[in-house]
């Protein structure tokens, strides 16, 4: 509890949005997703989650693929299409960062292969 602590602990930061902007976006972004697709982002039974390496873990749901790299290391993430039964072209990366949704459509090697790049502290979202 702060409430016996001074202003300077308890003092609401109205410069905070503007500082931290990307943050923000980002959180726009992510409810805008769950607005969209609620069957997948809202309540879900059939979501299922999948360590990847120490600190990255793959959750699953509907169709999409949530790639979350809470580690200190950037983190390579392989899809083989073929395996998952899907075209390369019904692929799309989709990006919150910008607090819209955007979705790019990703393009797989010729062996059906696509490797994605995770940064260290971050996500990335795939659809079919």
């Amino acid at each position: 509890n702060s409430y016996i602590s001074s202003d300077q602990i308890n003092q609401v930061d109205f410069d905070f949005k503007k500082k931290n902007a990307d943050v923000f976006n980002c959180y726009k972004g992510l409810f805008a997703l769950r607005r969209k697709y609620p069957e997948a982002f809202g309540k879900n039974e059939n979501a299922r989650a999948e360590k990847l390496s120490e600190g990255v873990t793959l959750y699953e749901s509907g169709d999409f693929k949530v790639i979350y790299n809470a580690s200190a290391s950037d983190f390579e993430y392989e899809l083989c299409l073929e395996d998952a039964g899907v075209k390369a072209s019904a692929v799309k990366l989709v990006d919150v960062k910008s607090g819209e949704l955007m979705e790019k459509a990703l393009t797989a090697e010729p062996d059906g292969k696509l490797s994605l790049p995770v940064k260290s502290l971050s996500f990335i979202i795939l659809k079919k």
